[in-house]
């Protein structure tokens, strides 16, 4: 029983400074929750009253899954009606609007990610 006692806080004392030490900004970013599903929102978590409208895209299109750059300007999102591309933002550039990346060329996508790079990753299925 002593040596699990130990062992628990050995796991505790190792674990606890990763998670102390993550940058948070306040940030954040979400999908409007209701019945609108292609308008991407921003908030602060201090401020939560000053909530923006970030972007709003295509009115027939649903935005299905987003990720955000970590420390970048970069936003990608998942959109479209049935079958869905893949689309970059710049909150830097947002008067520009998306850029689709996949033009039509896969079926349905979800699931994507980007990088510190700016690499962006996706996963797509076969829609028959």
């Amino acid at each position: 029983m002593r040596y699990l006692v130990q062992y628990l806080c050995l796991c505790i004392v190792l674990l606890l400074p990763p998670a102390t030490s993550a940058k948070f900004t306040g940030e954040v970013i979400f999908l409007y929750p209701g019945d609108v599903y292609n308008e991407l929102w921003i908030t602060h978590i201090e401020n939560a009253k000053n909530t923006r409208l970030l972007y709003e895209h295509n009115e027939d299109e649903e935005i299905y899954d987003f990720a955000l750059q970590k420390d970048g300007p970069l936003l990608v999102i998942s959109a479209g009606p049935l079958t869905s591309d893949i689309f970059l933002i710049d909150r830097n550039r947002l008067w520009k609007g998306a850029r689709d990346l996949t033009k039509g060329k896969f079926d349905a996508t979800a699931y994507v990610d980007i990088s510190l790079n700016g690499d962006v990753l996706f996963c797509n299925s076969l829609i028959e």
